[in-house]
């Protein structure tokens, strides 16, 4: 579960994917987000191959992915198509399955669709519907089911993100998301800069739910799981070079203002300057330490900032 542009569909194709390469694992997927060819691109990248080449040169590179991708059994129902529905998910096996995980990606819960749910009134309705064939899947296939959905912004739209909901209930449209899970992951930050996957539930493993670090690997559409401290340490290095480039900015508007105001106090210059007081603060002490401004004391005490000339 996760906000818009997360890397949803990207992780739920990258764990099929693995599956298959590693297991031997029957992939089915319902990719009814981001479509059939975008998760292919997005498989072919982790094994390898370039998406732009793929996508510019696709007749001439055809032959290598389907050597590269022989003895993977990926299939991806048209999702489009009628009769590409979650319950109808056997239609897609073959007699050479027989002993095969089969795993099945359901990417989204909101837009996949389910006998019951043609006929749902609402939103609500159509993710309870495919939350309830999933787990009859799950039984009947003793299949896994890896189903990414949409979060409501109730869980990620505040800018304070202790007044957004628990991540268990982020799921959009149901609370069969949460019930009807037996593992649970939320995905919060940017791939650009730095994700975390949160274990909300985690009913098939030790009960343990942690915070992990991902790096996103864009060449590969691949995330990664990085080392906590590590990534504590590249945040802290991203923020004080965050902060150097705004103190190096603050310096030229500091020069500007104090030589078309020469004489002023500190806190004139602050209410001039706008924005972070620390950031003008380091600015004006790293201009003083150069000599390049300089203080003198005014009538009542007060230091009186002015370029040094």
């Amino acid at each position: 579960v996760g906000p818009p542009s997360r890397g949803k569909t990207v992780l739920v194709a990258q764990l099929a994917l693995r599956w298959a390469r590693e297991r031997g694992a029957l992939v089915i997927g319902f990719f009814c987000d981001e479509g059939s060819w975008q998760a292919a691109l997005m498989m072919a990248e982790g094994i390898g191959f370039d998406r732009d080449d793929v996508e510019d040169r696709f007749a001439e590179r055809r032959s290598e992915l389907e050597e590269a991708t022989r003895d993977l059994a990926l299939r991806f129902p048209p999702p489009d198509a009628p009769e590409t529905l979650l319950d109808a998910v056997e239609a897609w096996l073959r007699p050479e399955d027989a002993g095969r995980q089969l795993v099945v990606v359901v990417d989204s819960v909101q837009t996949v669709r389910c006998t019951k749910g043609l006929e749902a009134k609402g939103p609500k309705e159509r993710a309870d519907a495919l939350m309830e064939t999933a787990q009859l899947v799950s039984r009947r296939t003793n299949g896994i089911l890896l189903l990414a959905a949409k979060a409501n912004r109730a869980s990620w739209s505040n800018k304070n993100p202790i007044d957004n909901v628990d991540p268990l209930a982020a799921g959009l449209d149901s609370s069969a998301i949460e019930y009807g899970s037996d593992a649970f992951f939320f995905l919060e930050g940017d791939p650009e800069k730095g994700v975390s996957l949160v274990v909300a539930k985690n009913r098939p493993g030790d009960g343990t739910k942690p915070r992990i670090p991902l790096g996103f690997d864009r060449a590969r559409a691949q995330f990664a799981e990085i080392d906590s401290i590590a990534a504590q340490d590249e945040a802290k290095n991203a923020a004080e070079a965050k902060h150097a480039q705004a103190v190096e900015k603050a310096h030229g508007r500091i020069l500007d203002i104090l030589r078309r105001h020469p004489g002023i106090s500190g806190a004139e210059l602050q209410r001039l300057l706008g924005g972070r007081k620390q950031v003008n603060d380091d600015a004006r002490t790293g201009l003083d330490v150069q000599g390049a401004i300089v203080a003198e004391k005014g009538a009542r005490g007060a230091l009186l900032w002015r370029v040094k000339s």
